[in-house]
């Protein structure tokens, strides 16, 4: 017979055999790591795949917007609308005491709110959208190409080869006009590099005709033509900067002048600003640049941008990329142009 601690001591492995027979007998799943990945059972179904919200990844149209800010005077602590910032059904335009805000509707209609007042915008239904409200959206909510299809793409500017030793200086190039783009003015302002040796610039000016005018621009960057020397509507130009002193004339760039028709309808869509009660130098300022730079103008239309900055007009962000866009398309070497050695 067994001595009793002896039993004692294989209580324990006795009660563990036991467990582990039980255990045994219990039917458990195969562990995940070993299930294959389209295994599902029989009377169940897969889960539905996971679809995202409506908002990502769909083409999911924006509300129509009924209004776009044309100006807004003074200031206001609390976050508001900005110019060129659209705005659509169930919008509130909170002014604050010191503010003006004047809105171009869906319709054409000008809405003014003064201090204090807060306007609900409401949808237009089915009204035809006014001409210039369309071409608002198309340059800043839309984003579209500022490029002129018909202008063609400018030949490159080859590199030039030079021999080892100094680095030769470059000639002065000109900025502004270029890329055979239209200018308004008969006598334009001409915009160059600056040279560090320079001490001042004479400018040559080629006419149809092959002949060519010499004026001296002085020690600037800038220079607007005399009006003894004023340019013929319709005509194309080639120019060129000189440094002085020295006999280096640098390359020439092309502009044009805008024939007489082009400036009269020009002078009929500013005139249109005007009837509506839009001063193209005032709150008409970013509706004008819209319409210079439809109508090919791109200098006019930075020029009117930047005077909109210098009014303390908040931008909205439409117009950022507007005037980022214009910026780019008149300093890009793919898009400034033809240079004529």
């Amino acid at each position: 017979m067994p001595h009793p601690f002896a039993l004692a001591g294989l209580a324990p492995w006795i009660l563990f055999s036991g467990l582990l027979a039980f255990t045994s007998l219990v039917p458990h799943p195969p562990s995940p790591l070993h299930l294959d990945a389209g295994a599902h059972p029989a009377d169940a179904e897969p889960p539905p795949a996971w679809e995202p919200p409506p908002a990502w990844g769909r083409d999911v149209p924006d509300p129509e917007p009924t209004a776009v800010v044309l100006r807004v005077m003074g200031t206001s602590d609390e976050p508001g609308h900005r110019v060129g910032a659209f705005l659509i059904p169930g919008d509130a335009v909170a002014a604050a005491e010191t503010e003006r805000v004047l809105l171009l509707t869906r319709t054409g209609e000008l809405v003014q709110v003064e201090g204090g007042e807060s306007v609900e915008v409401t949808d237009e239904g089915t009204a035809e959208t006014d001409p210039l409200f369309r071409l608002l959206r198309a340059l800043l909510r839309e984003a579209l190409s500022l490029s002129d299809p018909s202008s063609g793409t400018p030949p490159a500017i080859p590199p030039e080869a030079h021999e080892e030793g100094p680095e030769p200086t470059l000639p002065v190039r000109p900025v502004r006009p270029v890329g055979e783009r239209l200018v308004r003015s008969l006598t334009p302002r001409m915009e160059w590099q600056a040279e560090e040796e320079a001490m001042a610039y004479r400018i040559h000016l080629w006419e149809v005709d092959g002949s060519m005018i010499s004026m001296e621009a002085g020690a600037a960057t800038a220079w607007t033509l005399p009006p003894e020397v004023a340019l013929s509507p319709g005509s194309r130009y080639e120019w060129a900067v000189e440094p002085r002193p020295g006999d280096r004339i640098g390359p020439r760039a092309a502009f044009q002048v805008a024939s007489r028709e082009i400036l009269d309808e020009l002078a009929r869509e500013l005139g249109g600003l005007r009837q509506r009660g839009l001063d193209p130098e005032g709150d008409g300022r970013l509706a004008a640049a819209a319409i210079f730079r439809s109508m090919g103008f791109p200098y006019d239309a930075l020029d009117f941008l930047v005077a909109l900055e210098a009014s303390g007009d908040p931008w909205a962000p439409e117009v950022q990329d507007f005037h980022r866009r214009l910026v780019e398309e008149l300093t890009s070497s793919d898009t400034q142009g033809a240079f004529f050695p």
